[in-house]
């Protein structure tokens, strides 16, 4: 049962010269995943012809989650107002 693994984007925060954010594609033998889903992680699927929707599941980028869980109130800021 063979697992592939594909960079659909390897770049920054910034998409510095011309590369989308990071983004790894893994196909496995019953599922697909995304690991890493920035936000330019459709477009640079779309360019690659790769479906969104058949991606069962994606794990967001890790500065997303954190606003994520700022937001929800999940993470508690010192009394300088920095998390």
């Amino acid at each position: 049962m063979p697992i592939t693994v594909r960079f659909v984007g390897s770049g920054d925060s910034f998409g510095s010269g011309g590369r989308f954010q990071t983004c790894i594609l893994v196909d496995g033998p019953r599922s697909r995943f995304a690991i890493d889903f920035g936000t330019s992680s459709l477009i640079a699927l779309q360019q690659q012809g790769i479906e969104h929707n058949s991606i069962d599941a994606r794990s967001p980028s890790r500065a997303r989650a954190i606003c994520a869980h700022a937001w929800t109130g999940s993470v508690r800021r010192s009394s300088r107002g920095r998390m």
